[in-house]
């Protein structure tokens, strides 16, 4: 897969829901396909629909992407899980 040279940051992930900032614009509706790490294991072609957008006073937008995979849910579940136990 090529890379892309549109980036963000996650600020929040649960299994149906991401979270991210990015200085690019993608309309409302847009489906984004995101790959990331999570506990050092790299979760690709994580496909969801932007629900939400903001645009702060610095010009970066912070987005709300809806996941509708529920395979791809599920993986995700998974690693929050993993994570969760280490922590406690």
């Amino acid at each position: 897969m090529e890379e892309s040279p549109f980036w963000g940051r996650a600020t929040a992930i649960s299994p149906d829901r991401i979270e991210f900032l990015s200085q690019f614009e993608f309309r409302k509706g847009r489906v984004l396909v995101l790959g990331f790490e999570l506990d050092g294991e790299k979760l690709e072609e994580i496909r969801g629909a932007v629900a939400e957008v903001l645009r702060d006073p610095c010009g970066y937008f912070h987005y709300t992407l809806t996941l509708s995979d529920r395979n791809q849910q599920k993986t995700i579940l998974e690693k929050l899980q993993t994570l969760t136990a280490k922590t406690c």
